[in-house]
Formats: C-alpha cells, structure tokens, sequence
C-alpha cells in the first residue's frame, strides 16, 4: 500500500515515502490536462487486448503442434527459439524486431528481395511490441501446455488409433480436453 502513496506525493527517492511532499491529485490533473492522454490511455488499452487476442491461443496452438513433432532434434530447435525470447528484455526484442524488418537491410527484406517499409508508419510500434510480447509469452506458455500434454496416457492415443481417431480428431478429444483446465 506504500507504493499507490506515490501517485500522491512528490516522491523522492533521497526522502523516501514520508518525507515526500503530500500533493494531493496534482499528478492526475496533470496527465488528464495532458494533449497526449487520450492517445496515450487509446495505446494502452490497445495494447492490452491485442496481447490477450494474441497471446492466449497462440501457445495453446504452438504446444499443440510441437506435442505432434517426431523429430526430436527439430523439436529441440522450435522449443529453444521459442524460450529464448523469455529471458530477453521485451524492448531488446523490439530492437531485434526493428532490425529484422528495417526497410535498408533487415532479414525480411532481403529474403524478399523488395522494400517493405512499414515500420515509419506511426502505429508501427504498437505493432512490434504485441508481437514481441507475444513472442517472448509464447515460449513461457508452451512450458506449461507441454507439460500437461506430457502427462497424458499414451494408452488414451492407442486407443483413439485403433479406433480409427484420426491426429486431428485425438487432439480434439485428448490434448484438448486435457489443456481445459489449464
């Protein structure tokens, strides 16, 4: 409850929660005057759906594919790329992002042979933080579902494929059901 006391005060650090002056709603009046507050509360609800859009299905999605993959050393690889982003600042993931992409050199452009330049449009980074943030979550997510889909009775899938389940119809009926409560 000390830290919502900032928002309050004029907090410095040097006198800490008490010695700070009391200012009362000074800083809520000034980020409501503000011209940017508007675009800036717009941001951040934007922000936040599309990585609740984004960034709920897109693990349960991954981890179920990765569950099918049968080649252990790609498995391997599409797991470490996954969860490396994890341990990484999401704003060093944006730098990468920008880099792949830049209209002047990135990967993107290169491996197209052409110039696409949307990253000078205003929305852009909007755009690269959801996917970063998506990326970086993704990796964390999969741990979870994979280890859930770990647990399943390898005799649950025997069954199905003797019962003529096709791989569509056990993920269906057995990985999914088995993610619910997850």
């Amino acid at each position: 409850m000390y830290g919502i006391q900032i928002a309050f005060r004029d907090f410095k650090a040097s006198l800490g929660y008490a010695g700070s002056e009391w200012v009362g709603w000074y800083w809520f009046k000034r980020f409501f005057s503000a011209p940017t507050c508007w675009r800036m509360i717009k941001n951040t609800v934007l922000i936040s759906l599309y990585s609740l859009l984004w960034g709920f299905p897109i693990p349960i999605f991954l981890s179920l594919m990765i569950n099918q993959l049968r080649h252990p050393k790609f498995k391997r690889v599409v797991q470490t790329v996954l969860y490396a982003p994890h341990f990484i600042s999401i704003m060093v993931i944006c730098g990468m992002l920008r880099i792949f992409l830049s209209p002047s050199g990135g990967l993107l452009n290169l491996l197209l042979g052409s110039s696409v330049d949307f990253l000078t449009e205003s929305s852009a980074f909007r755009t690269i933080y959801v996917v970063s943030g998506v990326w970086q979550d993704a990796g964390w997510g999969c741990i979870i579902y994979l280890a859930t889909l770990a647990n399943i009775d390898p005799g649950l899938y025997e069954a199905a494929k003797v019962d003529g389940a096709s791989i569509f119809q056990r993920i269906l009926h057995i990985d999914i059901p088995a993610l619910m409560p997850m």
